[in-house]
C-alpha cells in the first residue's frame, strides 16, 4: 500500500472507532479484574497471562475493542469481516494481512472462551462471556457488584493502542486495578500475581514511562536481602489521559 492508502484507511478507520464508541453510551469500557487474575489464596493468573505469554497482541487489541462496543443485553456482536479488518488492522498490516489475523483473532477468543462463536443466516455472531475464561455468561459486571476496572475511550482516542506494545497494554491494565493515588508494582511477584514474567513487566512500565502515561518517585527503604541493607522503592501513578481518579464522596458524607 502507499502513503496516502494508508493515511486513508488510518483516517477511516479513527473514524468507525469513534462511531462505535459512541453508540455503547459510555466514555470507558468495564473490564473485570479476574481477565487479569483470579482472587484467591494464593491468586490465579487470568486469560490475560496465556494472551501477553503467547504473544496474541492482535487478539488482544481484538477483545478490547469488542468488550467495549458490546454494552448492551444481549452482549452479542455480529462480525462483518470487511469493516473490522481495517478496524483491527495493525499499522504496518496490509489489508489481507488484517484479514487472516482477524479470523486467527476470533479463533484465539473463542479458545479461550471469552467470546462464544455462533453464526446467524450465514454470518459470524459472537457472544460475549465473562472475562474470567469460565466460559459463563456475560453480565457487567456493576450488576453483579464485582470488581472491575475501566479503560476511557481515550486509549483508542489518543492513538494509545497504536503506540503501545503488548507489554506495556498489559501494564496499563494493571495500573488500572490499582489504587489511583499511587501503586507499587514489584515485579519479582508479576509471574505469581499475573502470570506475566518480570521482564515483560518492566518493558511495559518503560513503555509507559516513555509515553508519559506513567510517572513515578523513588524511595530508599530497609531490605534485609539487600547487601547495604536498603533497597529502592518506585511508587508509580498513572498521568494524562490515562489517570484515574479518586471516586467522589456521597453528597451526605461526613
Amino acid at each position: 500500500m502507499d502513503t496516502a492508502e494508508i493515511v486513508r484507511l488510518d483516517a477511516e478507520r479513527q473514524e468507525n472507532l469513534r462511531e462505535l464508541l459512541w453508540e455503547s453510551h459510555r466514555d470507558a469500557v468495564p473490564i473485570r479484574e479476574s481477565f487479569l487474575q483470579l482472587r484467591g489464596a494464593p491468586p490465579e493468573p487470568g486469560p490475560l497471562a496465556e494472551i501477553v505469554r503467547k504473544g496474541y497482541h492482535h487478539a488482544f487489541d481484538t477483545y478490547l475493542v469488542m468488550l467495549g462496543v458490546t454494552s448492551a443485553p444481549p452482549f452479542r456482536l455480529h462480525v462483518s469481516v470487511d469493516f473490522w479488518a481495517p478496524l483491527l488492522r495493525r499499522p504496518t498490516q496490509s489489508l489481507r494481512n488484517g484479514r487472516l489475523a482477524l479470523y486467527r483473532s476470533l479463533a484465539i477468543l473463542d479458545d479461550l472462551d471469552l467470546f462464544r462463536q455462533e453464526t446467524h443466516l450465514g454470518v459470524p455472531r459472537f457472544q460475549l462471556l465473562n472475562e474470567s475464561g469460565s466460559g459463563d455468561p456475560y453480565f457487567h459486571p456493576a450488576d453483579r457488584r464485582e470488581h472491575y476496572l475501566t479503560l476511557p475511550h481515550a486509549y483508542w482516542e489518543r492513538g494509545i493502542d497504536r503506540e503501545l506494545g503488548l507489554p506495556g497494554k498489559a501494564v496499563l491494565l494493571m495500573a488500572r486495578s490499582l489504587h489511583p493515588s499511587g501503586f507499587n508494582l514489584p515485579t519479582a511477584r508479576a509471574s505469581e500475581w499475573y502470570g506475566i514474567s518480570p521482564d515483560t513487566v518492566r518493558r511495559g512500565i518503560d513503555e509507559l514511562v516513555r509515553a508519559k502515561l506513567l510517572a513515578y518517585t523513588k524511595e530508599t527503604v530497609p531490605s534485609r536481602n539487600a547487601p547495604r541493607g536498603t533497597t529502592v522503592r518506585r511508587s508509580y501513578v498513572l498521568v494524562g489521559p490515562m489517570t484515574r481518579r479518586r471516586p467522589s464522596k456521597p453528597r451526605n458524607a461526613a
